[in-house]
């Protein structure tokens, strides 16, 4: 992943999760190792990109709740 590239919902969801592609942020935007939120359709996203896994780099995107 580079700075370039823009983070998407879906990208590794389910299939049945996959209903549409959505832009959020660019690479550049996220804190390694650490979790930022975004907004989608009203709702907040948390996002949290791992760059060192033993998978290569990971990118997560769940709900952003604040219990």
């Amino acid at each position: 992943m580079n700075a370039s590239q823009t983070i998407r919902t879906g990208d590794n969801a389910p299939a049945a999760a996959q209903q549409h592609w959505q832009p959020l942020c660019g690479r550049a935007d996220l804190v390694a190792n650490s979790g930022v939120v975004a907004w989608l359709d009203g709702a907040q996203v948390a996002l949290f990109y791992l760059p060192e896994t033993a998978q290569g780099e990971q990118l997560f995107a769940i709900d952003n709740r604040d219990p």
